[in-house]
């Protein structure tokens, strides 16, 4: 009887312990959800266009008009201390070597690596040639202040068309793996396409 008493015992902490977790796991699903909806809410009331010109992480000047040369843009912004950023890197350069043929970009902005500030330059230097990165990883300037006051967390993507304008419904929160950065390249294609025939 003992014996019977213990396993039911073990039973029920186990199933406590494996319901807490698939709770935390779908409130954390949720949450993100949530926020990614909130963001894409703003984004497709507002419609906002990105104009600036900044600098690369090397210096070079890069306007908006890099979006003009394609069909769609994947913007990234990432931080040198976000690990979830830093992760996603290499299956981003994955994907956008892949892409690239699709006439679809990418282009990261790097939110706390400010123009003229030195302070986390050459660290964000060495995450990408750690990576292998090839698509333009742009330093933070003003102009990108009011993105980054609106984005629930990082990393966030999102897409934009040939006049650098957000495409609804594009808005992801949280790490991406190459199918998930496939995924928001191909519903961006469609969407561009569909608008295209309007």
């Amino acid at each position: 009887m003992n014996k019977i008493l213990k396993l039911i015992a073990v039973l029920s902490v186990m199933t406590l312990v494996f319901a807490s977790c698939e709770k935390k796991e779908m409130t954390e699903t949720a949450a993100s959800d949530n926020a990614n909806g909130e963001m894409q809410a703003k984004a497709d009331a507002d419609a906002p266009v990105l104009k600036f010109s900044s600098k690369d992480l090397d210096g070079k000047t890069v306007t908006d008009e890099i979006f003009k040369n394609y069909d769609i843009t994947l913007v990234n912004v990432w931080a040198t201390w976000c690990p979830p950023c830093k992760a996603e890197i290499p299956d981003l350069e994955s994907v956008y070597k892949k892409y690239s043929a699709k006439n679809c970009n990418v282009v990261a902005l790097t939110s706390d690596v400010y123009l003229d500030e030195t302070d986390n330059l050459d660290l964000a230097k060495q995450i990408m040639k750690d990576s292998g990165v090839t698509f333009p990883v742009l330093q933070s300037i003003d102009q990108f202040n009011a993105i980054y006051a609106v984005l629930p967390g990082l990393p966030t993507s999102f897409l934009v068309d040939k006049e650098g304008k957000i495409i609804k419904g594009s808005f992801h929160t949280g790490r991406l793996d190459v199918k998930g950065f496939e995924a928001l390249f191909d519903s961006g294609l469609d969407a561009v396409k569909n608008s295209s025939k309007i």
